[in-house]
């Protein structure tokens, strides 16, 4: 009987605890796609190529970028690496 209650009693705290959330956790969206908005920039529309203005990477900043207020220079990127300038530099 009391392994019993003891079986009973770690199910109802395992599901308490399960069913609270950390307000400071990422919610993952496993649903739909993230939409990326397109910043127009004129800085970028002269340093980039032509033949690039059609990428769907064109005036979208990467989620992990190392800064907001900057601009991703698609010719200069490679397989392992991207390459970032800051606006109105």
């Amino acid at each position: 009987m009391r392994k019993i209650l003891l079986i009973v009693f770690f199910l109802v705290v395992s599901v308490g605890l399960i069913g609270k959330t950390n307000p400071n956790q990422k919610q993952y969206n496993f649903f739909y796609f993230s939409k990326h908005l397109k910043t127009p920039n004129t800085e970028n529309d002269s340093l980039t190529p032509p033949f690039l203005k059609a990428s769907p990477d064109y005036g979208v900043l990467p989620l992990k970028s190392p800064c907001e207020n900057c601009l991703e220079l698609l010719d200069h990127r490679d397989a392992t690496s991207r390459y970032f300038t800051e606006n109105k530099t």
